[in-house]
């Protein structure tokens, strides 16, 4: 039962981790938002962002909290 608490709309974490999730997960949530600062420097940076994220999502270390 311990699993079930990781699930995301029934999409397993490892699923919900998976780089190409991670990669349409921005992609959504920056519509819109692209021409900001603040966006475009998180896009500079994405594929060392997002493997970071896929790492602390798999390993329960994912920190919370305002981004740098």
């Amino acid at each position: 039962m311990a699993g079930a608490r990781y699930r995301a709309g029934g999409m397993g974490l490892k699923r919900l981790a998976a780089e190409h999730n991670l990669r349409v997960a921005f992609w959504k949530a920056s519509s819109g938002k692209r021409a900001k600062t603040g966006c475009r420097a998180f896009r500079v940076k994405l594929d060392e962002t997002l493997d970071a994220l896929r790492k602390e999502l798999l390993t329960g270390r994912t920190a919370v909290g305002e981004l740098p």
